[in-house]
C-alpha cells in the first residue's frame, strides 16, 4: 500500500500537475529563509500578513539544503508527496490502535488511491504538513482516552502545537484537544503548554525582531478570521460548500458515512470533531472547492 501511495504521488511530480501560484509563494519564502530572512517578495520582517506561519518554510528550507537540488519546485513537491505517503502509514496506525487491522488496512488503501488526496499531495501546499500532525494528534488523544499513559496526551499536545505554527485554521483543533483532556483538569493544565509553546516562541521572537510588522500582520489576520460576513451569509456559504463537496463524487460522502460508523465511540467522536470543526471554521467564509480546495487537504484522511 505504501509503495502504491509513493508511486502515485512521486512519479513525475515536478511537472505534473501544472504549477499553482501559491507554490511559488512557498518557494520564495523558503529561499529567503535560507538567507536568514523572514520575507515574501519585497515585504520583509513578517509574513503573517499572508497568513503564512513559519514551520513549513523552515522545514522546506532545510529540505533544500539537504537535497542540494537546484529545482526548487521539484524539491517542494517531493516534500509534500512524501508527507502524503507518510500520512497513509499514520492513518493505518491511528485506526489500527483501536479499530482493528482489517479496517486500518482498508483505510490506508483508500487514502493511498483517493484521487483528490493523490492530486493535492502532488501540489506543494503547506496544508500537506498538517495532515501527519493531525493524524498523530488523533492517535495520541484516542490512546489517552483509552486509559493509556498520559504521555499520549503530551504527544497530542506537541502535534497540536506544531499545527498552530503551520496553518492558521488549525486553531479549530483546540476544542477537540481541550474536550479530550477536560475530565482530568490536572492533565489539561500540564498538556496545554505543549500546545501553546511553539506559537508562543514564534510570537515572542517576532515581537523581539519586528514588533511593528508583526503587530500589524496579527491584527489583520485576526480580522480575517472574523469572516466579515453576517451569520446568514456564513450559513449560506457553508451549506453551499457541503453541497458541492458531496456532489463531487462518492469519496467524500462515503467518508462522512464511515465516520459515523467508526468503533469504538471515542475514535468516532474524535474523528468527527477533528473533521467537522475545521470544516465549519473555514467553510463559513471560504470556498472549499475549485481553486480553494487545498483548504481541506488535512481532512482528506479522515
Amino acid at each position: 500500500i505504501l509503495l502504491m501511495a509513493a508511486y502515485l504521488r512521486l512519479t513525475n511530480v515536478a511537472d505534473n500537475p501544472g504549477w499553482y501560484t501559491d507554490e511559488a509563494t512557498h518557494v520564495d519564502i523558503a529561499n529567503h529563509r535560507l538567507e536568514g530572512r523572514t520575507q515574501y517578495m519585497l515585504i520583509a520582517d513578517s509574513t503573517l500578513l499572508f497568513a503564512r506561519l513559519p514551520l513549513f518554510h523552515i522545514l522546506l528550507a532545510g529540505f533544500y539544503q539537504l537535497s542540494a537540488n537546484p529545482d526548487h519546485m521539484g524539491v517542494l513537491r517531493t516534500l509534500t508527496a512524501l508527507l502524503g505517503v507518510s500520512s497513509v502509514g499514520l492513518l493505518y496506525a491511528a485506526v489500527r490502535s483501536s479499530g482493528g487491522r482489517a479496517l486500518a488496512l482498508l483505510a490506508a488503501l483508500m487514502l493511498a488511491m483517493f484521487p483528490q488526496a493523490v492530486l493535492y499531495s502532488r501540489f506543494g501546499f503547506s496544508y500537506n504538513l498538517l495532515t501527519p500532525f493531525i493524524l498523530l494528534m488523533l492517535l495520541g488523544l484516542e490512546r489517552y482516552l483509552a486509559g493509556k499513559h498520559p504521555a499520549w496526551l503530551g504527544l497530542a499536545g506537541v502535534m497540536l502545537g506544531l499545527c498552530l505554527v503551520t496553518e492558521v485554521w488549525s486553531l479549530a483543533l483546540l476544542l477537540p484537544f481541550v474536550l479530550s483532556a477536560a475530565y482530568r483538569p490536572r492533565h489539561l493544565l500540564w498538556a496545554l503548554p505543549f500546545a501553546a509553546l511553539p506559537l508562543l516562541i514564534y510570537a515572542m521572537s517576532m515581537l523581539a525582531s519586528a514588533p511593528e510588522a508583526f503587530g500589524y500582520d496579527l491584527s489583520f489576520t485576526l480580522s480575517r478570521l472574523g469572516a466579515g460576513r453576517s451569520l446568514a451569509e456564513q450559513w449560506t456559504i457553508l451549506l453551499n460548500n457541503y453541497q458541492v463537496l458531496l456532489d463531487n463524487g462518492f469519496w467524500i460522502l462515503a467518508g462522512v458515512i464511515g465516520l459515523f460508523t467508526l468503533r469504538p465511540g471515542r475514535l468516532r467522536w474524535l474523528a468527527l470533531l477533528c473533521f467537522t470543526l475545521p470544516l465549519i471554521s473555514i467553510g463559513r467564509s471560504n470556498a472549499l472547492y475549485s481553486l480553494s480546495a487545498y483548504y481541506i487537504i488535512p481532512l482528506l484522511p479522515l
